[in-house]
């Protein structure tokens, strides 16, 4: 922040932080902790093929009702 402060003195910033990703932990978990399992692509859930997509749907259909 300093260093926006230095560079562009008094104008007007904003800082955008972008925190998160897909869910790997929970009832909405879509991917596995662990890095050797990539997160499923769209050829993957035109197979249904995805291990995780079924329960998370029911989960996020759930949560969408309420």
């Amino acid at each position: 922040m300093f260093v926006l402060q230095c560079t562009y003195p008094n104008t007007g910033a904003r800082i955008m932080l972008f925190v998160g990703g897909a869910c790997t932990q929970g009832p909405g978990m879509v991917v596995d902790d662990e890095l050797k399992h990539p997160i499923r692509s769209h050829h993957d859930i035109e197979k249904d093929s995805c291990k995780y997509m079924k329960k998370a749907m029911k989960v996020l259909r759930h949560e969408l009702r309420l």
